[in-house]
């Protein structure tokens, strides 16, 4: 009798494990920040909608980005930002996720930064690919600003790979402006401050994709290990946010760490960055 009770309590905790799981990789975390940007005169909020490591796949298909990218049009963001890691092994996926980029219809534009696993694939054809459905790569450049703005982004090639050139780009940022910096990965943090970009955005962690109870993240790939490994971050004057991203390695699970979209209204005025609403929505 103890044995069959013990053995029913097994199975019920594995059924619980597996819906758990299946629940946090299968629902997106949409969480909605404010953000004050300084001084910087800010008439009307500039909504950012930041997505990153979508990682298209044989087990992340474009075809199912299609709902994704119907809740972000949905938001009318004025910008939309992704940091990298577009696809994770297969060439064969580039046009597929190009199309469904496609599908993404910000107000102003829609600007992006390479991933470690875009070089590893093809970098080049990724290039091409993305630019053909109208996606600005900032790859070591600035975007003019658009619409009388003082905002600048700029983007670095992928740190992850050594190929980025901050100081470099950051000189055609003009002294008036603030400034959002794009990076796959959050190591190029330290060099940001240094140079005082005001937001620095960012992905390539996943968050850890699967975290522990008390532990955290199981593994970081940045050199600062787990210092930088998910939300936001404040070193000297300058705020940088670690998005979880929207896809995941092989096996692409998720454990108390669920995927997500990031919106960012940018404001004038101090103080730190604060969750406005949080919400979930399905794949």
């Amino acid at each position: 009798m103890i044995i069959i009770i013990i053995a029913v309590i097994i199975t019920l905790i594995i059924i619980g494990l597996v819906v758990f799981v299946y629940h946090e990789t299968n629902w997106i975390e949409v969480n909605h920040y404010v953000v004050p940007m300084g001084d910087v005169e800010i008439k009307k909020p500039i909504e950012i909608v930041h997505i990153s490591d979508l990682h298209m796949s044989p087990w992340s298909l474009p075809s199912t980005f299609r709902k994704t990218a119907d809740f972000i049009n949905s938001l009318q963001p004025n910008y939309i930002v992704m940091t990298g890691d577009f696809v994770t092994h297969f060439k064969e996926l580039i046009p597929g996720c190009a199309k469904a980029i496609s599908w993404l219809k910000p107000k102003v534009s829609m600007l992006g930064v390479l991933g470690n696993h875009d070089y590893w694939i093809d970098a080049g054809y990724i290039c091409r690919s993305l630019e053909e459905v109208g996606v600005e790569l900032l790859l070591n450049r600035c975007s003019p600003s658009k619409n009388g703005s003082n905002l600048t982004f700029l983007g670095v090639d992928d740190p992850y790979t050594g190929h980025d050139d901050l100081k470099s780009t950051s000189r055609e940022i003009p002294g008036s402006h603030m400034s959002v910096l794009l990076s796959h990965s959050p190591d190029i943090i330290e060099d940001a401050a240094d140079l005082g970009i005001n937001l620095v955005l960012v992905g390539h962690t996943h968050g850890g994709q699967v975290r522990l109870p008390l532990l955290g993240a199981i593994y970081i790939p940045s050199k600062h290990g787990k210092r930088f490994d998910k939300g936001w971050f404040n070193i000297k004057n300058t705020k940088m946010y670690v998005n979880r991203g929207l896809g995941g390695i092989y096996p692409s699970i998720r454990f108390l760490c669920r995927k997500e979209i990031a919106i960012h209204k940018l404001v004038s005025g101090e103080g730190k960055p604060y969750l406005e609403e949080k919400k979930l929505i399905k794949l």
